[in-house]
């Protein structure tokens, strides 16, 4: 009960977030890259088509880093699959796509057929000139990690951490309600867009200040 309270809480900060905000948003033609559903999550919420090929699927954060770190390389390649997977003891029960030596667990697709074709349709619409790529401390996320992934040459990046790690080039967003691990992207709700402030970080305008205490 208690965790089903606090999951309807955090779905009421959203709502409550996106009925005042939304109308403010600039561009709706951004692309997120996720190590999760996060991005996708955004996505239907803003009511968009999505930006990008990193929806309804995760990647371990050694693969993600790899990924990113030479992305127009990963993705010039054909999306092949494996049963197998280097993380999991058993076969998974989903497809599991490889680019180069990255692993993408299309976590909600029943078949490969489906997984290749939503992955080389929103490849296409990426936008290189308004990209937002953003990591979870989960999934194998160690603070290596997070120094790679604030080392990426790009503007926009945000980090949801389990503490306020001081990175450079990165926005960190933690919680008092996340202990241990970072929850899974749909449990972070109303809590990612207080604390980021989506509307106002996607426009480039200067963020509302939320005390570290709001949630």
């Amino acid at each position: 009960m208690k965790a089903f309270l606090r999951y309807r809480h955090q779905d009421w900060l959203k709502r409550k977030y996106l009925r005042s905000k939304l109308k403010h948003l600039q561009f709706r033609d951004f692309s997120i890259l996720s190590n999760n559903c996060w991005g996708g999550i955004v996505c239907d919420d803003i009511g968009i088509q999505y930006g990008s090929p990193f929806v309804n699927m995760f990647m371990y954060a050694d693969c993600y880093l790899k990924m990113l770190e030479n992305l127009d390389h990963h993705l010039s390649v054909d999306l092949e699959f494996t049963n197998t997977s280097s993380y999991l003891d058993q076969p998974p029960a989903y497809p599991v796509g490889i680019l180069r030596d990255a692993e993408i667990h299309f976590i909600h697709y029943k078949t490969k057929d489906e997984a290749v074709e939503s992955w080389n349709r929103r490849k296409s619409r990426i936008n290189p000139d308004r990209l937002m790529l953003v990591l979870s401390e989960r999934d194998g996320c160690s603070q290596t990690h997070i120094e790679r992934f604030d080392a990426l040459p790009y503007g926009k990046k945000v980090l949801f951490a389990t503490r306020p790690y001081k990175l450079k080039n990165t926005k960190v967003i933690t919680s008092k309600i996340w202990n241990k691990m970072v929850p899974p992207a749909d449990q972070m709700a109303g809590v990612s867009y207080v604390k980021l402030d989506l509307v106002s970080y996607l426009n480039n305008l200067p963020e509302n200040v939320i005390p570290d205490n709001f949630v």
